[in-house]
């Protein structure tokens, strides 16, 4: 059986989606922080924003998976990146009044990042493993 990283990135990515994203909010899961993270943009804060197009890069990533590895390399590590200013979230609304909730990142995130990485793995072991590649580790 071949183990297949991306397949296996895409299904940390999903379990991401159901997981508290922030330990201090509860119920703050991976879908909401998915759907209400472009809020980001529009309020000029790039510890959400940021986050937020990691995610438009992860899925730019598998959409186009046959695009050049260069390419493919250069937007997972850019998602990597981004998706690191997550630790720079300190408090998020608690709802409409002015209260807020003061977080850390929760295991969502950690399963989120943790998808990103096997997206990369994916794109080197595909690399090496080319036949292609000159130099390529043939298993």
């Amino acid at each position: 059986m071949k183990i297949n990283f991306k397949e296996i990135a895409i299904f940390i990515y999903l379990i991401a989606l159901i997981v508290p994203s922030f330990k201090g909010a509860s119920g703050l899961y991976g879908f909401f922080a998915l759907i209400l993270g472009w809020i980001g943009i529009a309020d000029f804060n790039v510890f959400i924003a940021f986050p937020w197009f990691a995610n438009i890069l992860f899925f730019i990533v598998l959409i186009f998976y046959k695009m050049k590895w260069k390419y493919k390399l250069t937007l997972t590590i850019l998602a990597i990146i981004f998706g690191l200013f997550t630790f720079g979230i300190q408090k998020i609304p608690a709802d409409e009044s002015v209260g807020y909730y003061t977080v850390s990142v929760g295991l969502g995130f950690l399963f989120w990042m943790f998808s990103f990485l096997l997206l990369l793995i994916s794109i080197i072991r595909d690399k090496l493993i080319s036949p292609n590649n000159q130099n390529a580790l043939h298993l």
